[in-house]
């Protein structure tokens, strides 16, 4: 599997896949580990090709060891950003 991802490192680039995301709902959060800027860009070349069904939060989690905050709260950040979609028919 390692030898296939080497090989299609190029083809297997996330920003490959914008075309496909444009008209999926998207929940993107984002840490202060340094991946935030890559997401970003994500963000923005999917909003490019005219995507709208984008929510942004960002985890407020400062320790490496709480990578994406509590279970908890991603669970109810998930639920409430679908639950806003569904009402708006989006």
């Amino acid at each position: 599997m390692a030898d296939e991802v080497r090989a299609n490192a190029k083809a297997f680039r996330l920003e490959n896949t914008i075309t496909g995301l444009v008209s999926v709902p998207l929940l993107v959060i984002t840490s202060d580990d340094g991946l935030a800027p890559a997401a970003k860009a994500l963000v923005a070349g999917i909003e490019a090709k005219g995507g709208k069904k984008i929510a942004r939060k960002p985890d407020r989690a400062r320790k490496r060891d709480h990578y994406v905050g509590s279970p908890v709260y991603t669970s109810k950040m998930i639920s409430s950003h679908f639950q806003d979609h569904y009402e708006r028919g989006l």
